[in-house]
């Protein structure tokens, strides 16, 4: 039986991921009329995949599906959960800053920043967690209609009750835990392409990268370990207040968003 809480989790975990994007998207292209905003998304979600195949995947491929990497983060969490915030901390900040060099030229605004960041994090989003959504409510749907085993015609019985319970008695707070995750990241990713091109713009950029690095390593590093020690209702408030930082960055620059303009290289030749 699955519970109304676990299935009211799992739908607030799917809106964050795949439907906060989207409604953010659009209101930049209505409300903002924002008509680059859909390229710029396109490009924030290659930037991505650049960016994690090149430094996440290699990790990931020879560390961190070895069995004895796995042994090694059961018994010493708090340094493999280190290991995995530094990692993605860089797959999150890096990428960033050398697509927008890239994008310099073509002129960046405000809009195209969010555009950019929501795409960027949001395919991340969607990667790391909407996949696992997806295959959960497929799951659900075989278990409520029992027809699990004709889905899995080669699974013997203790799989299948295996297959059931890692989708029936997971915490509803599991999702709800991930859902607040996905969007603070949001906001927080908004300010590090904010703080970025605040920092190319005023030849900050080493600085600010450093920051925002740091930002986002400890924001990661604090959910792990809450996660993993704690329980997952407690990494709740600790990702509220660990997005104040990015809503305080985000609402000081979009009151002056001239402060993240840069003109396209053609006009500044005239």
């Amino acid at each position: 039986m699955i519970s109304t809480e676990l299935l009211f989790s799992m739908v607030f975990a799917l809106m964050t991921t795949f439907m906060a994007p989207v409604v953010v998207l659009m209101w930049l292209l209505i409300k903002k009329k924002a008509r680059n905003a859909l390229f710029l998304f396109l490009i924030g979600a290659m930037s991505f995949f650049a960016g994690y195949i090149v430094l996440v995947v290699p990790l990931e491929f020879f560390v961190f599906s070895k069995d004895a990497y796995q042994t090694f983060a059961d018994k010493y969490y708090y340094l493999s959960g280190l290991i995995s915030a530094l990692d993605l901390s860089v797959a999150m900040v890096v990428p960033v800053i050398v697509f927008i060099y890239i994008l310099k030229p073509g002129g960046i605004t405000f809009n195209r920043c969010i555009g950019f960041s929501m795409g960027y994090y949001g395919i991340y989003n969607a990667y790391t967690y909407g996949i696992k959504y997806i295959t959960n409510f497929t799951l659900i749907e075989s278990i409520q209609n029992d027809t699990l085993a004709k889905k899995y015609p080669d699974a013997s019985a203790e799989s299948l009750m295996e297959i059931q319970e890692s989708v029936t008695e997971v915490s509803a707070f599991k999702y709800l835990a991930e859902g607040a995750k996905q969007g603070v990241l949001y906001i927080i990713g908004i300010a590090i392409v904010l703080s970025i091109v605040y920092g190319i713009i005023n030849k900050k950029i080493v600085p600010i990268a450093l920051k925002m690095f740091g930002y986002m390593f400890a924001w990661m590093y604090a959910y792990n370990l809450v996660e993993h020690y704690i329980h997952s209702a407690v990494t709740i408030p600790v990702m509220i207040v660990g997005a104040i930082p990015a809503i305080l960055i985000v609402k000081k620059i979009s009151k002056n968003p001239k402060d993240v303009m840069i003109k396209p290289e053609t006009m500044q030749m005239l």
